[in-house]
């Protein structure tokens, strides 16, 4: 019952998946650059110091960016790049706040633009997973065969989830194709991970005791070098 269960959420979800509206999201841009001309004898010259009550000022005027200043003096038309210094270029201590604003991202889309590409995914998931059953785990025994395919159907609900969060499925991923496979799948393990840790404490029992937790070592081993090995090649073919 929990084979038959875990093969018809994936396939509630793949149809989710293919039938969600492609404009209901905006696509994912990247961040523009904002300039700003000002005056060029106004106080954000370099050597000048900022006003005290500009801290909103201050966010577009970074140290090292380049602002075209309009020249009053002899022409209207012409301008001048200068460099903007902060008013403190001495070093800063550490500040962890700091650090993780600098990698926060923009939300990606939650949208699959490349369908094949995610039916790809869960063939090969799938063929992982029965794979390591019948060939190592099991030795030649078709018994276990259902197990495996329940193992894989929770491997790809869960890549489904992995890849919807880092944009797997976009048209324009956002970091090369091999990495992003890789990332995916860490994720992916980790989730799995995570949810045969739950299933053990819930059921009060170790962790390894089914047949589809056995398939999770090879799983994870086997599966990066795959997942990894797949995007990249299939990025290269679509390029």
């Amino acid at each position: 019952k929990m084979h038959r269960r875990r093969q018809c959420a994936l396939l509630v979800l793949v149809a989710f998946v293919t039938l969600w509206p492609a404009h209901t999201t905006t696509a994912f841009k990247p961040p523009v650059q904002i300039t700003r001309t000002v005056p060029r004898n106004s106080c954000f010259q370099k050597g000048h110091d900022f006003p005290k009550n500009s801290s909103r000022l201050r966010s577009f005027f970074v140290l090292g960016r380049k602002n075209k200043l309009s020249d009053d003096d002899d022409d209207d038309d012409e301008e001048k790049e200068v460099v903007v210094t902060k008013e403190e270029d001495a070093p800063r201590s550490f500040n962890l706040m700091d650090s993780l604003e600098k990698i926060k991202r923009p939300p990606l889309p939650l949208r699959v633009d490349d369908m094949p590409l995610l039916l790809y995914d869960v063939f090969l998931l799938l063929n992982l997973s029965m794979s390591i059953s019948f060939w190592v785990v099991h030795r030649w025994s078709l018994f276990y065969v259902g197990s495996a395919v329940g193992e894989g159907s929770l491997l790809c609900i869960l890549w489904c989830l992995a890849g919807l969060y880092h944009g797997a499925f976009l048209y324009q991923p956002p970091q090369n194709p091999g990495m992003l496979g890789l990332n995916t799948y860490i994720t992916t393990c980790s989730l799995r991970v995570m949810v045969a840790l739950s299933e053990a404490v819930v059921t009060h029992r170790a962790v390894g005791l089914l047949e589809g937790e056995k398939l999770i070592p090879l799983e994870i081993t086997c599966g990066l070098v795959l997942m990894s090995s797949w995007r990249s090649l299939y990025a290269n073919a679509a390029s």
